[in-house]
């Protein structure tokens, strides 16, 4: 599960602009790693 949670962060922070990732990472991560099998 780490694994998945750093290729999340790694696309959030790739998708999102720097100031965007901050604010929503918590809940966007979160999110991302719910729908990951």
């Amino acid at each position: 599960k780490e694994l998945h949670r750093m290729k999340a962060l790694n696309v959030l922070g790739k998708s999102l602009p720097k100031n965007m990732t901050s604010l929503s990472h918590p809940h966007s991560v979160q999110a991302v790693s719910e729908n990951i099998p």
